[in-house]
């Protein structure tokens, strides 16, 4: 038995199903979609996303008469519940990307998350080969099924993409 199937065993299958989606998520929700998505009734999915929401796992926002949920990434439960529910596989992309860079670049590198609707990321070096930076990605995406939307550019090119307004400044 995997751990996602103990888990539906041992805890509301519902629930599971709803985290196994939030976890996967990469962008805002709304609670009418994800009920549609995992079939779950969505005075349920209303209930469990409160719960979250009081574990800091969820964020509520609100623009106008629209509510809509996002995952919070930076909480303190979150890789434990991620890992519980998606299993050890699901680890963070990035620090999957930091773990492949590392082990012929350590320290010879920075990395740049642009933030947005899908995060854009810069690795920035004077001495990472591309082609080894997307046998990294590649391998990241067999193991996460996430695709990283990034480019590897130097020092200057990335100083220079600051100065143009291309990128913010930190």
């Amino acid at each position: 038995m995997d751990t996602p199937e103990i888990l539906s065993n041992l805890f509301d299958k519902k629930t599971v199903e709803l985290l196994k989606v939030l976890l996967i998520k990469e962008d805002i929700f709304y609670l009418r979609d994800l009920s549609r998505e995992t079939k779950v009734s969505l005075a349920t999915t209303y209930r469990i996303v409160q719960k979250l929401l009081k574990l800091d796992l969820v964020k509520k926002e609100t623009k106008g008469k629209l509510v809509y949920y996002i995952l919070n990434k930076n909480s303190e439960i979150h890789n434990q519940i991620s890992t519980l529910v998606l299993g050890a596989s699901a680890q963070d992309p990035l620090a999957l990307l930091r773990q492949g860079l590392n082990e012929k670049y350590l320290g010879m590198y920075e990395i740049y998350v642009l933030k947005g609707k899908k995060k854009k990321i810069f690795i920035i070096s004077d001495f990472i080969d591309s082609k080894f930076a997307s046998e990294v990605i590649k391998n990241i995406k067999e193991q996460t099924s996430e695709v990283l939307d990034y480019m590897v550019v130097t020092k200057a090119q990335f100083d220079q993409m600051q100065q143009m307004g291309l990128v913010p400044k930190n």
